[in-house]
């Protein structure tokens, strides 16, 4: 193997490593986007917050505050996968054009 050939290997691999390090954060999100309803809805239930409006509003905003920002952060992170799915796209064309 040539340096060039090297080079290469270690970028696929790199870019490899942080695309699954994506996933994974994607699917941590998604985790707690479904987890966030049924901790809250079990919360209120329990300790009987539906009984008092104030605290069930204010409960209420932030369940829908934790949603819209785990909704952001998995959105981020999908566009962040399918850049890095181009990215080792060109690069396994680099590495076919290179290797003839």
């Amino acid at each position: 193997m040539n340096n060039k050939e090297v080079v290469l290997e270690c970028r696929k691999t790199k870019i490899e490593l942080e695309h699954e390090l994506l996933m994974k954060e994607m699917e941590v999100a998604l985790i707690a986007m479904a987890g966030l309803p049924i901790t809250a809805i079990t919360l209120i239930l329990q300790f009987q917050v539906w009984r008092d409006t104030t605290l069930m509003v204010l409960s209420i905003m932030f369940l829908a505050i934790g949603i819209v920002l785990l909704d952001d952060l998995r959105s981020d992170r999908k566009d962040k996968i399918i850049a890095k799915q181009k990215e080792l796209d060109a690069l396994i064309l680099e590495l076919t054009n290179a290797n003839p």
